[in-house]
């Protein structure tokens, strides 16, 4: 509101500064090449009675002009107007994004054996498995089964098995499938079978070595 008092008063006020400058003109004997409009309009402002239509007509001419000014810097103000924080902050996290978030399934699993990996498509049938401990060595027979290829089991366990410390020996490419891997005192037999679904055994037991050992020392 300040600013458009500002913008309606600023020609009187150049008016009058005009009114001045072409009064001492005059009185110096200079001739006077300005234009007389501002003066005009001080002297309407200041004796309006003298000429009321020509201060009203100038009135609203320099009302509208003001009008106009104001328009223009307001519409300037409303796109210099920095964006909120809400219109910067990111919207929620698709459902794309929120599947990349969660963790990967593992890659192989642990199940009696602490170092007989399994990947984590087959599933340990309990039923079908024991595990006993000879002397100081825990031996057994691990069941499982799931939606698995036989030969992309062939390659997993041949990789992970090493990875485990465990030494691969043979494969036997028959029908079930049979691997032999051994360490420094135990053997680990595994059979894969196909079906309606593929059948996995594994079995783990001490070496000759380490059964003459355990019965000496008993």
């Amino acid at each position: 509101m300040e600013c458009l008092l500002f913008i309606f008063d600023l020609p009187l006020f150049i008016g009058k500064l005009s009114f001045i400058k072409n009064f001492q003109m005059a009185r110096d004997g200079q001739p006077n090449t300005r234009p007389v409009w501002p003066a005009l309009i001080v002297f309407q402002y200041v004796f309006p009675k003298g000429g009321k239509f020509m201060a009203n007509k100038i009135r609203k001419i320099v009302l509208i002009v003001a009008v106009l000014m104001f328009l223009m810097v307001f519409t300037g103000c409303q796109l210099l107007k920095p964006k909120s924080d809400t219109e910067d902050r990111p919207g929620p996290p698709t459902a794309a994004a929120e599947h990349s978030s969660k963790p990967e399934a593992p890659l192989f699993i642990y199940y009696d054996f602490a170092d007989v990996p399994f990947p984590p498509q087959l599933r340990l049938e309990s039923e079908d498995s024991f595990v006993y401990w000879t002397g100081s060595l825990k031996t057994g027979l691990l069941s499982l089964s799931g939606w698995v290829d036989a030969d992309s089991l062939c390659s997993f366990f041949e990789h992970y098995m090493t990875k485990d410390n465990w030494r691969f020996l043979s494969l036997l490419k028959a029908r079930p499938i049979l691997m032999l891997f051994v360490k420094k005192n135990r053997y680990c037999v595994i059979s894969i079978s196909d079906g309606i679904k593929t059948n996995v055994k594994a079995w783990v037991a001490p070496t000759i070595d380490e059964i003459s050992r355990q019965d000496v020392g008993s």
